[in-house]
C-alpha cells in the first residue's frame, strides 16, 4: 500500500495507527536517513563489515510473527543506486522491495545475511511519498495507491475538538475546543494551508494555557 499526499496529513501516524489497533509488531524504515534504505530493509550478505539481517526479517525473529507491518517513509526519496563502503555501488531499494513485495517471490525470499528462505507473503507494507514521479512503473504496478488530500476546515475542526477532549478535563474542554475552532477559522480566513501538525501543535499550545493555575 503506498500512501500518496502532501506533507502534514497523518500518513505516518495512520500507517502506526494500523499496527496499533491490529496489535501487530511494526517497524519504521526513513529512506532520507537511511542511506537509501537499501541495506535496512533487507540486510547484507556475510563478509561485509556492517553485515546483519535487515530490519523485516529482525523484527519477524525479534517478535516472533510472520505478519509485521513494515512502514517506508518518503519511498521517492529511493535513489536507484547505493554505494558501499568499498566503493562499488549495487541497485536501490525499489529492486529489493520489488521481490519482497511480490506474492510469487516473497515465499521463498532468501535472506542475504542467513541465506535462508522467508516466507513473507504475510507482512504488510505501507509506504508513504508526496509524489509518485520518482517511483518506477514496474515498482507501483505491484502496490495500491491510496491518494490523501488535505482535510477541509470542517474535517479540522472535528479533528481538533477531539484533540483537545483528550488533552484537557471536561470542566475546560468546552473553553479549549472554542480556542482551537476561532484559531483555525482565523488560519482558514488568511487563505492559509493547515496541516495536521499545525492543529495539534495548536492543540498543545491551547491545553498548556488552560492548563495553568490560576491566582485567585
Amino acid at each position: 500500500l503506498i500512501l500518496l499526499g502532501p506533507p502534514g496529513v497523518a500518513k505516518s501516524s495512520w500507517s502506526r495507527a494500523v499496527a496499533r489497533i491490529f496489535d501487530v509488531a511494526s517497524v519504521e524504515v526513513d529512506v532520507g536517513a537511511s542511506n537509501g534504505a537499501t541495506f535496512s530493509i533487507a540486510g547484507m550478505e556475510r563478509g561485509w563489515s556492517s553485515a546483519a539481517p535487515g530490519r523485516v526479517v529482525q523484527t519477524m525473529l525479534r517478535e516472533r510473527t510472520a505478519n509485521p507491518v513494515i512502514i517506508i517513509d518518503e519511498i521517492d526519496k529511493i535513489p536507484e543506486q547505493v554505494g558501499t563502503s568499498k566503493g562499488s555501488m549495487l541497485p536501490g531499494a525499489y529492486e529489493v522491495l520489488k521481490s519482497m513485495v511480490e506474492p510469487t517471490s516473497a515465499r521463498t525470499w532468501s535472506c542475504p545475511f542467513y541465506q535462508l528462505p522467508f516466507d513473507l507473503t504475510a507482512v504488510s507494507w505501507v509506504m508513504t511519498t508526496n509524489s509518485l514521479d520518482r517511483i518506477p512503473t514496474a515498482f507501483l504496478d505491484r502496490c495500491k495507491v491510496v491518494s490523501l488530500e488535505y482535510p477541509s476546515l470542517e474535517q479540522l475542526m472535528v479533528i481538533g475538538r477531539n484533540m483537545i477532549s483528550q488533552r484537557l478535563p471536561e470542566i475546560l474542554q468546552d473553553a479549549g475546543q472554542e480556542a482551537i475552532e476561532d484559531g483555525l477559522q482565523r488560519w482558514s480566513s488568511q487563505h492559509r494551508r493547515v496541516s495536521l501538525r499545525m492543529v495539534e501543535r495548536m492543540a498543545d499550545r491551547i491545553s498548556e494555557i488552560l492548563n495553568r493555575p490560576r491566582l485567585i
